[in-house]
């Protein structure tokens, strides 16, 4: 019973801080022609994103709905980011990367 009152408090104060839907780090396997679009948080924080070393083409990424960055494999771009939008428009299977600069290594 405790475990349940601790675990319902947690979801609770997810829920109220607003963190509940929002990814501040991770990574997505993208098929080819494929998209995939998230918030990272509900303000913009610095954000790495990066496309893994072995992937086997480029991505395109769009920060805030802004212009699209071409992300070729094994770099990684900067950006004051709150949602992102990722898309695999070559025949290669991608592995992207990302999260808050200055809080893990990618």
């Amino acid at each position: 019973m405790r475990s349940f009152v601790a675990s319902a408090a947690v979801v609770a104060v997810s829920l109220i801080t607003g963190n509940a839907f929002a990814h501040d780090f991770g990574s997505v396997g993208m098929r080819p022609d494929s998209n995939v679009s998230m918030m990272l948080s509900p303000s913009a924080h610095d954000e790495r994103i990066c496309n893994g070393y072995f992937s086997t083409g480029k991505v395109v990424a769009r920060i805030n709905g802004g212009a699209p960055k071409t992300v070729p494999a094994g770099r990684c771009i900067d950006a004051r980011a709150q949602t992102l939008s990722i898309d695999n428009p070559q025949g290669g299977m991608t592995h992207v990367f990302f999260g808050r600069s200055g809080r893990q290594n990618i």
